[in-house]
């Protein structure tokens, strides 16, 4: 706990020279960054995390066009559930 004040105390001097805030906010800054930084880890994983959903359904509709040659937006069309249901009515059905 001693580290944690003595890193604290560290972390308030650097935000000594900010200008046009207060104290009071300087103190709960310093005392508040692991959380503000908590925070901010969360959001850049759930940021990576739509990221790569992103990425993935591109190269889902990227195969999807070079296999039947439509184009992007019938692709991405198949991937929604509704998509999925009339394309394998109609392959069921032709075959």
């Amino acid at each position: 706990m001693d580290q944690l004040k003595k890193l604290e105390s560290i972390i308030s001097k650097w935000l000594k020279p900010v200008p046009n805030l207060p104290q009071s906010v300087k103190k709960w800054l310093s005392e508040n960054v692991w959380w503000l930084a908590i925070i901010s880890l969360v959001v850049s994983v759930i940021s990576a995390l739509v990221l790569i959903g992103a990425i993935v359904a591109y190269s889902a509709a990227t195969a999807i066009i070079n296999v039947n040659a439509v184009s992007i937006h019938q692709a991405m069309s198949y991937m929604t559930v509704p998509g999925l249901l009339q394309r394998s009515l109609t392959l069921s059905s032709s075959s």
